[in-house]
């Protein structure tokens, strides 16, 4: 857009420049007036189309500029809009990443209770060969008091 103004002014400027420059061929040629004239005329003519182009660029400068807001308006919008999403977007991940977390969570306490009872399971069943045992220890302890009752009797 800088740039357009720029070519704009520049036409502009020389357009000026050449006005000037027939107004002194003019009155240079004052021996002749009705050759100034025709020629000045010729530069009106030409001049006149020139104001009219640089109309023609004015007007398509302000739509283009009309143009430039309403694409600005709807970036703006869409950025909006985007930012909108990525936060939905975010928050929905972080609330499935939470519940992820609490399911690990809960997996490791699920496994510490497995662990605790297997070794619950493991005292228990240790406590019903530890009771197996001590029955067998006492039968043998009756019979080696059997035995020992008999050997000590007098042989006769």
């Amino acid at each position: 857009m800088a740039e357009f103004v720029k070519v704009l002014f520049l036409c502009y400027t020389e357009t000026m420049k050449a006005k000037k420059k027939i107004r002194k061929k003019a009155k240079a040629k004052k021996a002749s007036p009705k050759l100034a004239l025709k020629k000045e005329d010729q530069f009106g003519v030409i001049l006149e189309d020139i104001n009219s182009k640089f109309d023609y660029l004015a007007e398509g400068y302000g739509i283009l500029k009309k143009g430039q807001g309403v694409l600005d308006a709807k970036i703006d919008r869409n950025h909006e809009e985007f930012i909108e999403f990525r936060d939905e977007a975010n928050s929905k991940f972080n609330t499935i990443l939470q519940q992820l977390f609490n399911i690990d969570d809960e997996l490791q306490f699920i496994k510490s209770e497995i662990t605790g009872l297997r070794m619950e399971l493991k005292k228990k069943a240790d406590l019903n060969r530890l009771e197996s045992l001590e029955k067998r220890v006492r039968k043998l302890e009756a019979s080696n008091v059997k035995l020992r009752a008999l050997a000590m009797q007098p042989k006769s």
